[in-house]
């Protein structure tokens, strides 16, 4: 059994329920199944491999929040390691790797990315010759995080202005896609005209479980609303999840059906062609599935689940083979995997169906920031940037879905198991950091080849939903600034 052991000043900066978000990765960075425990001055993790791993930890820093940082490779010893110490050294030698990639691509480092970085390697320095004062080594490590952080988002925004610039040269209006999930809204008066303007994509659920919430009697009047309201504007359209593993995706009574696998399966086959055949040709692409380690409403096991969503794919691309098909993978850090024994993480997963045949044209990526459970604890945008590096070398195109909170208060029409993280940023989670997080995020993401759309996951705060208070829309009908934001970023630099 491998074991790790971390020292941190002081030992209570570490909250109970950040030990437990706490794992260790290998190279590829899957997490292992792992198991946290506090000790005197710190916590032991352990894990059955003994390879040496990278420990990922939810780490508030000032100004920035509460961030899952990412120590270098280290190795099983006897000696505890410093936490702080640890953190800083993994996030100056991601910085420095990342210039010297982007600096070998052409790309122009400003002086404040330079002038940050060597003030975090100074503290740095004072930190790892400190360690036998932990108190002098965690305030120098804490200074080091600080200025590394200032970099990397320094260097960060000058990738995506440049990198803008470079694929401007190509094309004065690019061709990607920026699109939001309308849920169960059908957009009228202001709110359509807003949406309207601000995207040029919308994606439609057709959800199994509002479409067909009594079994055999299938609804489809708001959908063919929706199909209207898009088709009227000529913005495209996407069209799924199909089949979604989750409470809103799946009607009540298919629990009746967990123990017989072979009748669930025509069930879901029947339901996705009956969807395809009433809408093919007015939809541009179909994402197929999502959600598929939700255990919300069946228990079945990983194979099941992936088979079930292979058929998914196969029934569409049978009963519409000239419109592309993508799946969709939540939570694609796949954080849940340090507490849930899986066979493939989400990336092997989308690689084996790349290469299965199955003729998929993209892979969704979705990632619900700063709520839980379901969500993903806040990174900073190099982890960001990384992530889209490590899904885009399976060379498929790759759309991102997004959301996050705009208050931090209850949300009586979102799902009461899920809540915000008011810690995850400074000052907690209001509409003005939601619009500062898009600022920050959304051109990085826009900007990256790879990224062929951006989807905002949820529209309408007044409609049910997921995720509290994420929609681009407010519960009285207003929009919120961060819906300005994507407006400019689509007139700056879409078609």
């Amino acid at each position: 059994m491998g074991q790790h052991r971390f020292l941190v000043h002081p030992p209570e900066r570490l909250a109970p329920r950040d030990l437990e978000r706490t794992f260790l990765a290998g190279p590829d960075y899957v997490p292992w199944l792992c198991r946290t425990r506090p000790i005197e001055g710190g916590f032991l993790i352990e894990r059955e491999a003994s390879d040496s791993g990278c420990l990922h930890v939810p780490w508030h820093v000032e100004g920035h929040g509460k961030l899952v940082l990412t120590t270098g490779t280290l190795v099983e010893r006897a000696t505890p390691y410093h936490l702080e110490v640890e953190l800083a050294r993994g996030k100056i030698n991601q910085l420095r790797n990342q210039i010297a990639e982007w600096t070998g691509m052409g790309m122009l480092i400003p002086d404040d990315v330079s002038a940050n970085l060597r003030e975090a390697t100074r503290q740095f320095a004072r930190a790892a010759t400190s360690q036998t004062k932990p108190e002098l080594a965690a305030a120098a490590a804490t200074q080091s995080l600080r200025a590394a952080l200032e970099a990397t988002e320094a260097l960060v925004r000058t990738f995506a202005d440049q990198a803008f610039v470079a694929r401007h040269r190509q094309a004065p209006k690019l061709a990607s896609l920026l699109g939001v999930n309308l849920g169960t809204t059908v957009p009228t008066g202001a709110l359509g005209d807003a949406l309207s303007k601000a995207f040029n994509t919308v994606r439609i659920p057709f959800s199994w479980h509002d479409i067909e919430a009594d079994e055999g009697a299938a609804r489809w009047d708001r959908c063919d609303a929706q199909l209207a309201w898009c088709e009227a504007r000529q913005m495209r359209i996407c069209g799924g999840p199909l089949l979604a593993f989750d409470r809103r995706g799946l009607p009540d009574w298919v629990c009746l059906w967990e123990g017989d696998f072979e009748n669930l399966q025509e069930l879901v086959c029947d339901y996705v062609r009956r969807v395809v055949e009433r809408y093919k040709g007015r939809v541009h692409v179909w994402q197929c599935a999502a959600r598929l380690y939700s255990t919300e409403m069946l228990e079945l096991s990983e194979e099941d689940r992936l088979r079930l969503a292979v058929r998914a794919i196969e029934v569409v691309r049978q009963t519409d083979p000239q419109t592309p098909t993508i799946i969709c993978f939540d939570r694609p850090w796949a954080d849940y995997m340090r507490d849930i024994p899986l066979d493939l993480s989400p990336l092997h997963l989308g690689d084996a169906l790349v290469r299965s045949g199955l003729g998929l044209a993209g892979l969704v990526l979705e990632i619900n920031v700063g709520t839980e459970p379901g969500g993903s604890v806040p990174r900073d945008p190099l982890e960001m940037s990384r992530l889209i590096d490590r899904w885009s070398s399976l060379g498929l195109p790759l759309v991102v879905e997004l959301t996050l909170p705009s208050s931090d208060a209850p949300d009586p029409r979102g799902r009461p198991v899920i809540a915000p993280m008011p810690e995850a940023l400074p000052g907690g989670w209001t509409a003005a950091a939601q619009q500062s997080w898009v600022e920050r995020y959304a051109p990085l993401l826009l900007a990256k080849p790879a990224v062929h759309a951006l989807v905002w996951n949820q529209c309408c705060d007044s409609e049910p939903h997921d995720y509290p208070h994420a929609g681009i829309i407010d519960a009285s009908g207003r929009a919120k600034p961060a819906l300005g934001t994507l407006a400019r970023l689509r007139r700056e630099h879409l078609q």
